[in-house]
């Protein structure tokens, strides 16, 4: 139930169109973007895994060529479907990264981080490469992952979604734009509250599970547990998730019923016993399956 929720279950196709790679990222609902390289990026692997060998230029024009898909960071940085994007506004904030390089650099030069802005409002799309660093410092961040104080403040307002990717280079650097020219305005001016963005993250990570535990479906968006347990509460009580207990695990897993086509169910009797509106299932055809995540 879990592979076929994630896209395992249908043979490959005989040729892979950007609407296949298309579908099947919208199903997973994220790809985690991951420049560790001993083949190719981990990313490509993701769909190569469920679709089999694809033109990666091909899903490059996808993501960040067809205006359906941005970056945000939702397990990790994330490719996700711009709609998602307003979900995750109210995390758009420096604090979940204080201490990051992106958050101090961001502490330290105040000016310097608003003429960046500028630059990119009044110069179009830039990278990291093109600018020089703040007047009178170093321009490098030595001992950090981002190397610059240009690229650890265009990671900062892209974290705050002042900023969004419009392009991935051959390197894999980032280049950024004002997210007001990048998101559409459906989407970047959706005000959504905390709570109705928490319930439709955990509905996107059921559908991406089909079966999971409480703690595997809050780190599908990195929410935190304690938050996500009365969200899934919510949804089993409106019926869109069920309870269940799945053979082999200690915790009760969540289930979505869509992810169950096809596969077998069974109760632990011969009937399922309901209490209100949470059922309590064993589900051997989940046995194992749920810890499954959109980056392998």
């Amino acid at each position: 139930m879990a592979l076929a929720a994630q896209g395992y279950a249908r043979p490959r196709p005989a040729r892979v169109t950007a609407a296949r790679l298309r579908n099947a990222i919208l199903r997973l609902g994220l790809v985690q973007i991951d420049c560790v390289n001993v083949v190719v990026p981990a990313h490509y692997q993701v769909l190569f895994s469920r679709l089999g060998p694809y033109d990666r230029k091909l899903f490059d024009r996808v993501v960040w060529g067809s205006g359906e898909f941005t970056e945000q960071w939702a397990h990790e940085a994330s490719i996700i479907p711009v709609a998602t994007w307003p979900l995750l506004r109210h995390r758009m904030t420096l604090e979940r990264f204080k201490q990051w390089p992106m958050a101090r650099a961001h502490r330290d030069h105040p000016e310097y981080r608003g003429w960046v802005l500028d630059q990119v409002r009044e110069r179009g799309p830039l990278g990291a490469d093109v600018l020089p660093g703040p007047e009178g410092h170093d321009r490098r961040l030595p001992g950090t992952w981002v190397g610059t104080v240009p690229r650890a403040i265009l990671e900062a307002h892209f974290i705050e979604g002042s900023l969004a990717v419009t392009e991935r280079r051959s390197d894999f650097s980032r280049v950024f734009d004002l997210a007001e020219r990048l998101i559409p305005s459906e989407h970047r001016t959706r005000e959504i509250d905390r709570h109705e963005a928490d319930l439709e993250l955990l509905r996107i990570a059921a559908r991406a599970h089909a079966v999971g535990t409480a703690k595997d479906l809050a780190d599908y968006f990195r929410m935190k547990v304690g938050d996500a347990r009365p969200r899934l509460a919510e949804l089993v009580s409106a019926g869109e998730l069920s309870e269940v207990q799945v053979e082999g695990w200690r915790e009760v897993a969540y289930l979505d019923p869509g992810g169950c086509s096809g596969s077998t169910t069974r109760s632990r009797s011969s009937s399922r016993r309901r209490s209100g509106n949470t059922a309590s299932t064993s589900c051997r055809s989940c046995s194992a399956t749920g810890w499954w995540r959109a980056w392998i």
